[in-house]
């Protein structure tokens, strides 16, 4: 009687390759070690390798994900560490010192975000002094200066219309406020 292939190395074959879904990677590496387990006790059943590249796949994949979830964790969580309402210069301030210019660029525009209707006293120029991207410094300069012109230099069409409803959402509250 030939060998069948194990329907469980199969699966967890299949499962640790599906790593756009973080727990099914997981599932692949245990399946793995139970099919290969499984495959040891049996040998009617064949797929060792099936079992073996599921373990390889999903202890990597898992590892990655742990690796990737902690980092954007820990960028996310200074970045809200860094936001203070009650005071946005002093969180700019933090944002500059950032040891990345992507997350200090991210920073300044989370801040200024933040702080929409509260941007007395912060440099008008820090957008084009402290942001290195050109598409977030016209975003963060739009924000800040609250000017429309800025948003027309951002290429991607969705920004850019998301950037001038947003101005025109800023520039309505100030006229309500005024008026």
């Amino acid at each position: 009687m030939p060998q069948k292939t194990s329907t469980l190395a199969i699966a967890a074959f299949i499962f640790s390759l599906i790593f756009f879904i973080p727990t099914f990677s997981i599932i692949g590496l245990i399946a793995g070690i139970a099919a290969f387990v499984h495959i040891q006790k049996n040998p009617k059943l064949k797929g060792k390798g099936l079992a073996i590249a599921a373990i390889i796949i999903g202890l990597l994949v898992t590892a990655l994900q742990i690796i990737l979830f902690f980092s954007v964790y820990s960028l996310f969580s200074g970045f809200a560490n860094s936001i203070d309402s009650k005071n946005p210069k002093q969180s700019i301030d933090k944002c500059i010192k950032s040891k990345s210019s992507f997350g200090k660029d991210f920073c300044i525009i989370l801040v200024l975000a933040a702080n929409i209707n509260n941007t007395e006293g912060i440099d008008k120029n820090i957008c084009d002094a402290q942001i290195g991207n050109l598409e977030m410094k016209n975003y963060c300069n739009a924000v800040l200066k609250k000017d429309k012109e800025y948003c027309y230099k951002i290429s991607n069409s969705d920004s850019r219309i998301k950037c001038l409803g947003l101005i025109d959402e800023l520039n309505r509250k100030v006229n309500k406020q005024s008026g």
